[in-house]
């Protein structure tokens, strides 16, 4: 059994959704933190969805998973994220190394792989007193309360 030096563990979202009601990326809310199990110092943390309009939270499971990646191994955490995209993160320092949408998504436009910041769409914005349509994946998630799983022989 390999030992960890650190733990994992996710934060729900801000509230009301509205950007004009709450500005701000609005930080240590619907992300990742990477924390020191001894002290409870954050070692590292991520936020999925800054300034979480969308309901997307970041409490989902987090797989640890040991990889080959870019041509090495990597120490990796698999995070299939309520927004739509499965995050592959270097568990030693939060950089992302993969965020790939796993089914329909129009509430961003992708993620910047060099900031990790998902790129808005300004279409799917909320707006005070007006109704915004169509956005995907809805609140719910594409990935919600199920678990997950990986397996490292089959990949």
């Amino acid at each position: 059994m390999r030992s960890y030096k650190r733990s994992n563990h996710g934060t729900g979202n801000p509230g009301p959704w509205n950007a004009e009601q709450r500005p701000g990326d609005n930080k240590w809310t619907a992300g990742l933190f990477a924390r020191d199990p001894a002290t409870g110092n954050a070692h590292w943390y991520y936020q999925f969805s800054p300034h979480d309009e969308h309901d997307y939270d970041g409490i989902n499971e987090q797989i640890l998973l040991d990889m080959p990646f870019g041509g090495s191994d990597a120490q990796s955490v698999g995070a299939p994220h309520r927004n739509g995209y499965v995050y592959v993160i270097d568990r030693t320092n939060g950089q992302v190394l993969s965020a790939d949408p796993f089914g329909p998504v129009n509430s961003s436009k992708g993620v910047d792989l060099r900031t990790g910041r998902p790129i808005v769409n300004p279409d799917k914005e909320t707006k005070l007193g007006e109704t915004v349509r169509d956005i995907c994946p809805t609140a719910s998630g594409s990935k919600d309360w199920q678990p997950s799983s990986f397996s490292p022989r089959t990949g």
